[in-house]
């Protein structure tokens, strides 16, 4: 499954409609973003028809990354039901991110 893009229309809704859902918050013109984000590829591939990886671009809505305290990107989220259940903040090792979408 590929990684979708969410928009500020459509952020809040996919997190409660997801049973499990990885949000990454980025930028386009941040480096460590770019860097990373062939993992978040990867795990979209790995967990596909378990969780839905999607990503959020901060200079969208920057007030909305405020409301979810995204102070540094990227900025991993998990949620689970609705609910944010991890956190990873700049570099995450992937097996770290896939346990916690177990």
């Amino acid at each position: 499954m590929a990684v979708i893009q969410l928009h500020s229309d459509n952020l809040k809704d996919t997190i409660t409609k997801e049973k499990v859902l990885l949000l990454d918050f980025y930028a386009d013109w941040c480096g460590d973003c770019r860097m990373m984000y062939p993992v978040i590829e990867e795990i979209s591939e790995e967990v596909a028809g378990n969780a839905v990886v999607a990503k959020f671009d901060i200079e969208e809505n920057i007030e909305l990354a405020h409301e979810f305290e995204v102070q540094k990107i990227p900025t991993i989220l998990v949620y689970k039901e609705g609910k944010e259940t991890a956190r990873f903040i700049e570099f995450a090792d992937k097996e770290d991110i896939l346990d916690a979408l177990k």
